[in-house]
């Protein structure tokens, strides 16, 4: 069963991801950021 207390950390959480990846995306410049999605993603280990 879901708790109050595991939605509102998961809330948490969910709000740090959010400001994380906005944060990130600020830093690229517009060109870069229209690419998106995971086909531009870097393949792992390279």
């Amino acid at each position: 069963m879901i708790t109050p207390a595991y939605a509102q950390t998961m809330a948490r959480y969910n709000d740090w991801q959010n400001r994380s990846i906005y944060g990130a995306a600020d830093g690229l410049e517009d060109a870069a950021r229209r690419l998106g999605g995971a086909e531009t993603a870097a393949a792992p280990g390279g």
